[in-house]
C-alpha cells in the first residue's frame, strides 16, 4: 500500500484513509520533515491495542509494529515522535 506524501496538509488527508481500514482507528499522523517519513498508529478494542507503522518518503507503508506493553484499550488520539522515542499516552 502506498499513499501520496506531499505537503503537511496532504499527509493528514492521505494517510487518514489508511487508518480507517476496518482494523481499528487512528490519530494524527506525524511527519519528520528532514527525512520525509510519516509515522502513524492504529488502535482497537483487542490486543495489540496499539499498532505503530511508518510510510517512507515515497509513500510506501512499512510493517506494522504491535505495542504489547499497553494493557487496555483506550481512546488515543495523538502521540509524539522524537529521534529515538515514540510516546503514546495511556489515558
Amino acid at each position: 500500500m502506498a499513499v501520496l506524501v506531499a505537503g503537511i496538509g496532504d499527509v493528514a488527508s492521505s494517510v487518514a484513509a489508511v487508518f480507517h481500514d476496518g482494523a481499528g482507528e487512528g490519530g494524527q499522523p506525524v511527519r519528520l520533515v528532514p527525512d520525509g517519513e510519516v509515522f502513524a498508529f492504529r488502535y482497537g478494542p483487542v490486543p495489540p491495542f496499539i499498532t505503530y507503522f511508518r510510510f517512507d518518503p515515497a509513500g510506501n507503508k512499512g510493517p506494522d509494529v504491535p505495542i504489547f506493553s499497553v494493557q487496555q484499550s483506550s481512546f488515543l488520539h495523538d502521540f509524539a515522535v522524537m529521534e529515538w522515542y515514540t510516546i503514546f499516552p495511556e489515558i
